[in-house]
């Protein structure tokens, strides 16, 4: 992967988590629980606030939903960890490794209509409430902007610290958008969306010419399929992005390709797309005697239109014989 390619696409998401303040809404949120200075003075030891930083809050005319938060604020609104998880300055991981993960509480995946169990709430409010108190007791005169800053910092630290998934994510994201994008434009490949019945939900689903059908999803990423004689859809060939670009994680990856190559039938085309590929990796891609068709770099095919023509005339011409 090129440097400056990677520089400009890590400033560009760090800037991009920034300037979508997802600290604010929660704001908004904590601003929207009726919650006072007694619910939480009577429970000061059991919520992990220290006397010390509870009185200078008070003191300072602060209110104490917006430095210190309360199981009941997680269990209802679980995105607002975001916001305590930025003033105490800890990392997803930290955090993990302490007291339960919470990524899907910030990342909006968490069911909308689940609630985390009280349990775990009590866990992360006590995490976040201890190192909270700690910040303020080692501060001169602590503020709230202080607190602000942390939770920015915090965003621009997780951001950079989970850049190279996130870069995978978008990488795959695309691919698949610039393969509709240049389908759109061949005459002689048809491009319609499909409407079969047995469509999921986790899928995007096209029909291409010649009854092929293009799925895009999970394990493979992006599949290619043909009807056989019992009316089922059998795939042709897939293209796996492993997009991520750590050198420290490419076996990982290659781990996650080996079992869904494993899983298409031997006479499938398989391609793979990667943000890196180290010599380890190339030795065992090798070594494994996969009927792999040919490797892409992610970044040479998305930003060099020579490299591009190359891809689509492998998949599309030699692979499904649409061209």
């Amino acid at each position: 992967m090129d440097k400056l390619q990677e520089s400009k696409t890590r400033a560009t998401i760090i800037s991009r988590r920034i300037r979508e303040r997802a600290e604010l809404k929660a704001r908004k949120k904590i601003d929207s629980f009726a919650l006072s200075a007694s619910d939480y003075e009577r429970d000061l030891v059991e919520l992990a606030i220290a006397q010390e930083a509870w009185q200078h809050v008070i003191s300072s005319g602060i209110d104490p939903k917006f430095v210190f938060v309360h199981p009941i604020m997680l269990q209802q609104s679980p995105d607002v960890s975001l916001y305590y998880r930025g003033i105490s300055l800890l990392s997803l991981k930290r955090v993990q490794t302490i007291a339960g993960s919470v990524v899907s509480w910030e990342d909006g995946s968490w069911p909308k209509n689940r609630r985390p169990t009280t349990e775990k709430c009590q866990k992360i409010a006590q995490l976040y409430n201890s190192i909270i108190s700690s910040i303020i007791m080692d501060a001169d005169d602590w503020v709230l902007e202080n607190g602000y800053r942390n939770v920015l910092a915090t965003i621009g630290i997780t951001a950079d610290g989970s850049i190279r998934n996130i870069i995978g994510r978008e990488g795959e994201k695309a691919v698949q958008d610039k393969l509709v994008a240049w389908l759109q434009t061949q005459s002689r490949i048809d491009l319609r969306p499909y409407t079969g019945t047995d469509a999921t939900e986790t899928t995007k689903d096209w029909m291409l010419s010649d009854e092929v059908r293009m799925t895009f999803g999970i394990d493979p990423d992006i599949a290619f399929k043909r009807k056989v004689r019992n009316g089922e859809w059998q795939i042709v060939a897939t293209i796996e992005i492993k997009a991520g670009t750590d050198p420290a994680g490419a076996l990982e990856r290659l781990g996650a390709f080996q079992k869904s190559a494993g899983e298409t039938p031997n006479t499938s085309k398989d391609y793979l797309i990667v943000g890196v590929c180290t010599a380890e990796m190339g030795k065992r891609l090798k070594a494994l005697g996969f009927r792999l068709e040919q490797i892409f770099d992610l970044f040479e095919i998305i930003n060099d239109p020579e490299k591009w023509e190359q891809f689509t005339q492998e998949i599309f011409h030699h692979g499904l014989r649409l061209l």
